[in-house]
């Protein structure tokens, strides 16, 4: 027998906190429901990488920790999660034949299409089941195949291979999760109707900006404590620190991505503060691609130091300026 579940395809829109989310997203759109919701509970923050090394990166500062299950509900969609399933082939026949996704963690250590983990690295990981093939002994599922490659794709796996993944999962990573989950099945409430108010998260997000101005000028700090006292020609000596500053540039350009999507469709009259974080986002881009060429060249770069300082110093103008702008127009 052959199943599909039929409108349901790879979001790549943006990369949102981890894997789990890129699967998440899928199933919403799937149901025809709005993702945004889920993006305006927390902001972009600059953080010091690194003990003695001082580094930068970002991450996400939650302003209001948002329930997954509080938004779901107002949408009319059904988030069961298990621990542990015992046989997950079983398991996932049943639901996908009755139009239920299932996300799936996984040790990607075992998945033969991830040429950078096949056999070389454990590594926790999300899949989204949609499909299966009994004669073949395969399920379908959608993911992306390279870790710095965050293009989802609609994929083929044996069953041998997805069991392999979800068993390694539950003896190398279950436990050590701040939440011991391997299993989400979603399924939407017929005759469920609550139109989506979006001005509500728009709202949501406003107020606890103000609330949390603190964690925003921390964040300003941080980005200027590491302008002004990294040693550039320290940082590309050492072939480590390179990687690692490369590393967090990559968080950086992935949070900017977000931050200008979600204002590109909340704040659409905030196009002066767009256009400013886009200028932003292209220096860090510039950065990154001078790094890399660096590092892969072997090449010596007698500009690199200055490009890199004039760069870094620019970032921080521009980022006190969206600051101060944010502030005056949210």
């Amino acid at each position: 027998m052959y199943y599909e579940i039929q409108n349901i395809e790879p979001f790549n829109d943006i990369f949102y906190r981890s894997c789990f989310f890129n699967s998440f997203f899928s199933v919403i759109q799937h149901y025809g429901k709005c993702i945004l919701p889920y993006l305006m509970h927390d902001t972009m923050i600059y953080v010091l990488d690194g003990g003695e090394d001082v580094l930068i990166k970002s991450e996400f500062a939650f302003l209001d920790k948002a329930e997954l299950n509080i938004i779901l509900t107002k949408q009319g969609i059904e988030m069961c999660t298990y621990v542990k399933q015992n046989d997950i082939i079983s398991c996932f026949h049943e639901n996908l034949r009755n139009d239920r996704p299932v996300i799936l963690w996984i040790d990607a250590f075992y998945i033969p299409y991830r040429k950078d983990t096949y056999q070389k690295l454990h590594w926790p990981h999300t899949v989204l089941l949609y499909g299966y093939q009994e004669k073949d002994e395969c399920v379908y599922v959608i993911d992306h195949t390279w870790r710095e490659n965050l293009t989802y794709e609609k994929k083929k796996l044996t069953n041998r291979h997805l069991i392999e993944s979800y068993d390694a999962y539950l003896a190398n990573f279950l436990l050590i999760e701040q939440e011991p989950l391997s299993c989400y099945i979603f399924e939407e409430r017929k005759g469920y109707e609550n139109p989506e108010n979006i001005k509500e998260y728009s709202d949501i997000f406003r107020s606890n900006l103000l609330k949390n101005r603190l964690i925003m000028q921390q964040s300003l700090e941080a980005l200027q404590l590491f302008t002004n006292s990294i040693s550039f020609d320290a940082l590309i000596s050492n072939n480590y620190h390179a990687d690692r500053f490369v590393e967090g540039v990559n968080s950086i350009i992935l949070n900017k991505e977000l931050e200008i999507y979600r204002f590109d469709k909340f704040f659409t009259h905030m196009n002066n503060w767009i256009n400013l974080q886009k200028k932003i986002l292209d220096k860090w881009i510039a950065i990154r691609a001078r790094l890399l060429k660096f590092i892969f060249s072997n090449r010596q770069d007698n500009e690199l130091c200055r490009f890199l300082a004039h760069q870094m110093k620019c970032v921080l103008q521009e980022e006190y300026a969206v600051y101060k702008l944010l502030i005056s127009s949210i």
